[in-house]
């Protein structure tokens, strides 16, 4: 029907336009003198008034017609679901590009409590793990009383002992044994549990975590508190997930609110995703 009428609208202006031109070149020849039919140009005029009623009559909006608003909003589905594909296709190509630090793995070492911890001992929990030693002057203690701080500000939030396990590695076996990490570890915080072992233990731990160890000095047996030294060690607080993966890393730049946020964030999404969108429900 909207055809027809946009015919009929076309066809009117033609005729209209034909007789225009044939009156201007009779009205030139008779010097202006003939005048156009006027008969004839109502009836042009009236075949293209009742067309473009017609046309106004079927949309009287004059927007666009509803199939091509749906051809038009197919169109912009069909496109946004291309993009979200190809976007999600380069995301999972990145990822197997990039993949996941190779930091952590399995390790066997004693609690201060002198109960044997294997890592599977903490599946279930996310751990905040650092290496240090209880002999060091400045550093360890400033960077467990941050983990601390963390810890407090996590628990505040709904995220504590039953989510998240602090661990403090020692990096000096010959000196720090069950009892000289208790005493140490509850200075800082009540849930921070220091893990000790044999030398070949203990370094394999942090090799396994690429922490950098230096060699401390040949220690005789009875002797090992008499001896003043320091190890040279990597300073990093590591996050690991539930299943003892690596999550994250902090630096001894790091502040403790860095530390917070970034700790909450990783937790939170792992326990509590969010729901698929409307847009993810509606391509998945």
């Amino acid at each position: 029907k909207t055809f027809e009428m946009l015919r009929a609208a076309v066809g009117g202006l033609r005729f209209l336009g034909r007789r225009t031109t044939a009156w201007d070149v009779q009205s030139a020849r008779l010097g202006g003198r003939v005048k156009v039919d006027q008969v004839q140009r109502r009836m042009a005029t009236s075949e293209v008034e009742e067309g473009l009623k017609g046309l106004n009559q079927s949309n009287p909006k004059k927007g666009l017609p509803v199939k091509g608003l749906a051809l038009l909003s197919l169109t912009g589905l069909g496109l946004f679901y291309f993009y979200n594909k190809r976007l999600q296709q380069r995301q999972g190509e990145l990822k197997k590009t990039v993949g996941v630090a190779d930091i952590g793995g399995p390790f066997t070492l004693v609690d201060h409590y002198g109960i044997p911890t294997p890592d599977s001992r903490y599946r279930g929990k996310f751990m905040l793990v650092y290496f240090g030693f209880t002999f060091c002057p400045d550093v360890c203690p400033t960077e467990l009383a941050k983990m601390a701080e963390v810890l407090d500000s996590l628990e505040k939030q709904g995220i504590g002992a039953e989510v998240v396990q602090p661990l403090m590695i020692t990096v000096d076996p010959n000196r720090d044994n069950v009892s000289q990490l208790e005493e140490y570890c509850k200075d800082f915080h009540p849930r921070l549990l220091g893990l000790t072992g044999t030398p070949e233990q203990v370094f394999r731990c942090a090799k396994e975590f690429r922490i950098y160890v230096s060699k401390p000095p040949a220690v005789r047996p009875g002797e090992e508190h008499a001896q003043d030294y320091l190890v040279d060690h990597s300073i990093f607080i590591y996050l690991l997930d539930h299943e003892g993966k690596f999550v994250d890393f902090y630096g001894q730049d790091k502040p403790a609110d860095y530390i917070i946020e970034s700790a909450s964030q990783h937790i939170r999404s792992a326990l509590f995703p969010e729901p698929p969108s409307f847009w993810q429900r509606l391509f998945s």
